[in-house]
């Protein structure tokens, strides 16, 4: 059953991943199948439609805090959930080519990017807009890679990119799919690990 809460456009969005054969196929031992960094690529920008859920641990300084999240992700459209930031609430943020938007218990905010958005009302950093990548195993597109370091089976293992450091600490099988479980993301003072603890994909090829 769909959550009465959703408004019209998220409803067809999920109403449009169930129909598109979308399943969370039980996660199963890592099969460390071996493929050309470039062959990797190409299977994992196949990867369009999407979601994942689990906890993100975010620090800055002194200051950090836990939360759980959802976040669903289709071509230009996504929708980001932390519930219970910090005792502030549940935050969802809703992104398509119309409107960045984010509702939080105190009000409703619009404009600017994703990320600035989320930083300018909560006040904590995570970079949505890379990050779409980095939680599939790829550097962020259009960005330029200050270095990026491979695994022994060509998985994406550390990265620097956008002022930000990333390293992939562990994989987990989906289907046939090797995706992150586990990332640590860190720039300056900020320090984000991200535990996934449940993929859900697509299987339309080329989609």
């Amino acid at each position: 059953m769909l959550p009465r809460y959703l408004s019209h456009p998220l409803r067809l969005f999920w109403i449009g991943l169930m129909l598109t054969g979308c399943t969370a196929t039980p996660e199963r031992p890592l099969r460390t199948v071996d493929m050309a960094w470039g062959e990797r690529q190409l299977q994992l920008n196949q990867l369009q439609l999407w979601q994942i859920e689990g906890r993100i641990a975010l620090r800055n300084g002194e200051e950090g805090g836990q939360s759980g999240f959802h976040w669903e992700y289709q071509t230009e459209r996504q929708r980001f959930v932390l519930s219970g930031l910090l005792g502030m609430g549940g935050v969802e943020l809703v992104v398509n080519p119309a409107v960045t938007q984010l509702t939080t218990p105190e009000g409703v905010f619009q404009g600017g990017t994703a990320s600035a958005l989320l930083t300018g009302v909560t006040g904590w950093t995570f970079p949505l807009e890379e990050a779409i990548f980095w939680v599939k195993g790829l550097p962020a597109e259009g960005v330029a890679i200050d270095s990026l370091l491979l695994d022994e089976h060509n998985r994406l293992q550390h990265l620097q990119q956008s002022g930000w450091s990333l390293e992939i600490r562990r994989y987990r099988q989906q289907g046939d799919l090797q995706l992150p479980e586990l990332l640590v993301l860190e720039r300056e003072q900020i320090r984000i690990k991200l535990k996934i603890n449940r993929w859900q994909v697509n299987h339309e090829k080329g989609e």
